[in-house]
């Protein structure tokens, strides 16, 4: 009766010491996985503030999707897409630079702080002033994969911040533009908003 109860325990000890291994090995490879992830972001503000964007679909899945693209109004989906819309954003201005505040990874999701500084270029971004400072933070959600490739992209702004770099500072509009919204522009938005806080 000792040996099958020694035999058991030792059974047991082993099923014990392989869960541990799994669970550290798991535990290991997602941590690489975030690591890598952190580094694709941080390569793809690079590239975007260098104006070239070349090899930035090497940092993101093929099917990737940007739910915060085209000037955060529509979803851009696919590597190659991502890629040109990306391109499109140091058109508008003549410097720009990225500052990673605050990096934090859970599970496969990413959660980055950011604050963006520049200035608008002679053709500014839509509803922005010709050689304008702006300043904004803002916070980026990836989702990546166990290579570390990202997936999926959310951006959520202050509207403060948006409101000072559309020239309007505490004010809600400049003077002389019109203060009434589109109400398809706002159902729009509204849907969107809506969407993103259903897939989380």
């Amino acid at each position: 009766m000792k040996k099958v109860l020694s035999a058991g325990a030792i059974a047991l000890l082993f099923f014990f010491i392989s869960c541990t291994e799994k669970s550290a090995t798991t535990a290991a490879t997602t941590n690489d996985a975030a690591e890598k992830a952190k580094a694709n972001n941080r390569a793809v503000l690079k590239a975007i503030t260098a104006g070239d964007v070349s090899k930035i679909d090497s940092f993101m899945t093929n099917d990737a999707v940007d739910h915060s693209g085209a000037n955060g109004m529509e979803e851009v989906k696919g590597a190659d897409n991502i890629k040109k819309d990306l391109g499109s954003m140091k058109q508008g201005f003549s410097s720009m630079d990225f500052d990673v505040m605050n990096e934090t990874a859970e599970g496969d999701h990413l959660y980055v702080l950011t604050k963006m500084s520049g200035t608008t270029s002679a053709t500014p971004p839509q509803g922005m002033q010709p050689n304008m400072k702006v300043e904004m933070t803002g916070v980026d959600m990836f989702k990546f994969n166990s290579d570390g490739l990202i997936s999926d992209h959310w951006s959520f702004n202050d509207p403060k911040d948006m409101m000072k770099m559309m020239g309007g500072g505490d004010k809600m509009m400049q003077p002389g533009m019109d203060n009434k919204m589109d109400p398809k522009m706002n159902d729009k938005m509204m849907n969107k908003k809506m969407d993103t806080v259903k897939k989380m």
